[in-house]
């Protein structure tokens, strides 16, 4: 943490007179400083591998997770929305099929991370013990569905609707206005007018997903 990576974000009802003075004034003592930098990701897994930890519990905790796109990458929203389709909600394929059809996890979601060099989709699943066999065949089984026909128009533009009612509802707090604002400029992100967002998941088409 270091003043020259430091961002003022200010949303809501703001004075008429001009802050930044004032601010400038108040951070004037601080010093710049060169930026850190992080080691960058490196992708080089060729096959799938596991991690197992055993404890004496009646429930399985199961993890599947898959590399994603960066936050700067345009497609991001691909994956979003494949996301949502998925395993977002409790329309989702996942809590479709392996909790409310078969019974298989008491609780089942995906999850997408976004970050400046990599991204990850991520399957959780909370399952009974004796069942864990099973609920990763139905798993693995929608996943492969999934890839191998193409989501229905339908489904996508539920899958849109969510996605786009999730962020408008986000905004609806100022401080999120704050910090959607701080985030997209301390990350150099160009994207970060609402509607533009909006329209680039409008344009996905079952194609893309």
């Amino acid at each position: 943490y270091k003043p020259s990576s430091m961002v003022v974000s200010i949303a809501g009802k703001l004075p008429s007179f001009d802050l930044s003075d004032c601010l400038r004034k108040r951070f004037a003592p601080a010093r710049g400083g060169a930026k850190k930098t992080f080691p960058r990701a490196v992708i080089d897994q060729k096959k799938p591998a596991d991690i197992l930890f055993f404890k004496n519990t009646e429930q399985t905790h199961l993890a599947i997770g898959f590399h994603g796109y960066s936050r700067f990458s345009g497609d991001k929203y691909k994956l979003d929305l494949l996301h949502i389709i998925l395993g977002a909600n409790m329309s989702s394929r996942l809590f479709q099929e392996v909790r409310e059809k078969q019974g298989l996890a008491y609780e089942i979601s995906s999850s997408v991370k976004h970050y400046d060099d990599t991204g990850a989709l991520v399957i959780s699943a909370g399952i009974d013990n004796k069942k864990l066999s099973r609920a990763v065949e139905v798993i693995v089984s929608e996943l492969s569905k999934l890839k191998s026909k193409n989501a229905g128009k339908a489904e996508l533009l539920r899958a849109k609707e969510f996605y786009k009612g999730q962020l408008l509802m986000y905004f609806e707090e100022t401080m999120n206005h704050m910090i959607w604002l701080g985030e997209k400029f301390i990350r150099d992100d160009k994207e970060f007018q609402v509607k533009d967002v909006l329209a680039r998941v409008d344009g996905l088409t079952v194609e893309d997903i």
